[in-house]
């Protein structure tokens, strides 16, 4: 049976948030921090919201800072600070779990609400190809619309994308995550490990379910 790891990417490979560290890197401090007062009560309701109004109050940051600005000019900062990411701000622990799915052959896959512009950059600096992520909308100027391409690829959504990856095939899936925005792609796996509660960088003793 095909084996199939999805990693969740922020808080899981990675240590805290890293949307607001890329706008910061995009946009520089002073920009962020106005477009984000700007929104203050939607990026509140957000907070105690996240289900009803995280969407919403993330795409209008993302069209603050990023929209109408060349998809060339963004990637080059992406890949810049992809790079970074992964130097300063990788989870020991959990890298230490995803090489072990690695030296055993699964399959591995990122899933992730921050945008993939960054993402898979920083996944391809891991050994990792495939991520689904949120995708930013590309104008056919070649600049950024500010918009979403698709959903926001956060809680539902996350196991959403796995179950299209998937395609129906019967794989044994395992899954890590540390939120609640992680508990639907937990859930959805055979094995669904919470990386803020559990010691991943021990090896599990469960090879022999393993193929």
């Amino acid at each position: 049976m095909r084996t199939v790891v999805a990693f969740d990417f922020d808080g899981t490979l990675t240590r805290g948030d890293s949307f607001w560290r890329f706008l910061f890197y995009c946009g520089g401090i002073v920009k962020v921090l106005i477009a984000g007062f700007s929104n203050f009560f939607q990026n509140l309701l957000a907070i105690v919201f996240p289900h009803k109004y995280a969407d919403s109050a993330k795409e209008k940051l993302v069209k603050r800072i990023l929209g109408s600005r060349s998809y060339s000019e963004v990637d080059a900062l992406a890949r810049s600070f992809a790079g970074t990411l992964i130097k300063k701000r990788s989870q020991h622990a959990t890298i230490e779990r995803l090489r072990w799915h690695q030296l055993n052959g699964h399959e591995i896959i990122v899933v992730s609400a921050s945008p993939a512009i960054y993402i898979e950059p920083a996944c391809k600096l891991l050994g990792i190809d495939t991520v689904l992520a949120t995708n930013l909308e590309i104008g056919k100027d070649g600049y950024l619309t500010g918009r979403f391409e698709g959903k926001n690829c956060r809680g539902p959504e996350k196991a959403n994308r796995v179950k299209e990856y998937l395609n129906g095939e019967t794989v044994f899936l395992w899954a890590y995550g540390n939120s609640a925005n992680d508990n639907e792609l937990l859930y959805l796996a055979n094995i669904g490990i919470r990386v803020d509660r559990q010691n991943v960088s021990v090896p599990p003793k469960i090879s022999s379910v393993l193929v």
